[in-house]
């Protein structure tokens, strides 16, 4: 099946090393154009835990992905719990609080190949001059930036190539946010790979009319 659906995006001409990725900033129209997905919201925390570099361990497992990073505030916030961080309050829930500068990410890793990514952010990149950006498989995602501060809002992409790992790059002196509603969707199962395939093989001869 794998071969089929690498076999249709080389006959359209999208490229073997580089994936088409799809970005939506509606959760439903990003929900509309993948498959079945799984939600991580962090309800299930009662108590604050790190997966930054003085955690113990360092990696936070959650199941089905697990996150990490190489900086030093990182953590899951309860809100008006513990180490309070109101600013980056999405929903009054419990949530993933990052912090990262430049060189520093996070990394969200899955235990099964992914082909949709998709979260609740809040002060992600809200301000161009410094930004971050997502990666997938080492290419962007061309995260576009986001204003005011305060401001929440979905972001999650499609990508034509299943991918492993997300990771959340800083690329400035510092990016603080919150992550929530963390959404995802695994390669599809034989038949809806083909049809994923061939939706996918769509798009790329359109792209390439237009």
């Amino acid at each position: 099946m794998q071969k089929l659906f690498i076999s249709l995006l080389l006959f359209a001409g999208c490229g073997s090393v580089q994936a088409d990725i799809f970005t939506y900033d509606n959760r439903t129209t990003w929900q509309n154009a993948t498959t079945t997905t799984s939600v991580e919201d962090f309800n299930s925390f009662v108590t604050e835990e790190g997966f930054n570099l003085f955690s113990f361990p360092p990696v936070l497992n959650l199941g089905e992905f697990t996150m990490t990073t190489n900086s030093s505030f990182g953590f899951i916030d309860i809100p008006g719990v513990g180490f309070d961080v109101p600013f980056t309050n999405i929903d009054g829930t419990p949530l993933a609080v990052m912090g990262l500068a430049d060189g520093e990410s996070l990394f969200l890793n899955f235990a099964t190949p992914q082909v949709a990514f998709g979260a609740d952010f809040r002060d992600l990149f809200n301000d161009p001059t410094q930004p971050t950006d997502i990666f997938v498989n080492g290419q962007s995602v061309n995260l576009p930036s986001a204003s005011p501060t305060g401001s929440v809002r979905f972001f999650g992409f499609t990508s034509t190539n299943p991918f492993s790992q997300v990771e959340i790059r800083g690329m400035s002196i510092g990016d603080q946010f919150g992550m929530d509603n963390v959404e995802f969707a695994p390669v599809p199962e034989p038949t809806q790979f083909v049809l994923f395939s061939l939706a996918a093989f769509t798009l790329c001869v359109n792209r390439r009319r237009v």
